[in-house]
């Protein structure tokens, strides 16, 4: 993340973008509560973030990120990636509860949200035809396709999967391990990084 703006987002619109074979249309807008600076633990997440995507040779654009403790910035979801005019924005809605197993949450949706911000600034018409091979969805990203035959969600938890480092690899999507270690490395053109094996819990 060159050079990111590691800051919360203020009030103001927030353009929700489409992508249909790079294309972007904006979708209503979404308005973002007034905050402040990231705490300190913010800031580490997002550098724990940017890290892993490093590793792999993934650099990442310039983003605001921001952290909300409600959904309402995210549409009722728990994180959600912006693409306008004004630069790429993430924002995280998983609240801070003081638990492990939130910050895993948190940690699970920044990724997810990244990997669509990494994927919006470097990938062209000709990549995400490949990558839709690669990671056997119906669609880049169309309405009528579910969430997760979507090509850009299946993207994105390929990645979590294959950057997270919390005891676990977790996806919401229904592919198995070993494919998924498979579509990482084409993806990335490396193996997911430790310090956990590339192993999936059957429950997960």
């Amino acid at each position: 993340m060159r050079n990111a703006r590691l800051v919360l987002v203020t009030a103001g619109n927030l353009l929700i973008p489409l992508m249909l074979w790079g294309a972007l249309t904006v979708l209503p807008s979404v308005t973002a509560p007034v905050s402040g600076p990231l705490t300190p633990a913010e800031k580490d997440l997002v550098d724990w973030a940017e890290s892993r995507f490093a590793i792999v040779g993934l650099d990442l654009p310039d983003v605001e990120v921001s952290f909300h403790d409600h959904t309402d910035p995210c549409r009722g979801h728990d994180g959600i990636y912006v693409g306008s005019r004004d630069g790429a924005r993430v924002a995280v809605c998983v609240p801070d509860r003081g638990t492990y197993a939130f910050d895993l949450e948190r940690r699970r949706t920044l990724i997810h949200e990244l990997a669509h911000a990494w994927e919006q600034a470097n990938l062209g018409e000709a990549d995400r035809i490949r990558l839709l091979e690669i990671v056997d969805a119906d669609s880049w990203y169309a309405p009528e396709s579910d969430w997760d035959q979507r090509g850009t969600e299946r993207f994105a938890e390929t990645i979590v999967w294959g950057l997270y480092d919390q005891r676990r690899r977790p996806t919401l999507i229904d592919v198995p391990c070993k494919e998924l270690h498979a579509d990482f490395i084409s993806i990335t053109g490396s193996t997911a990084p430790g310090p956990i094996e590339p192993i999936c819990d059957p429950k997960v």
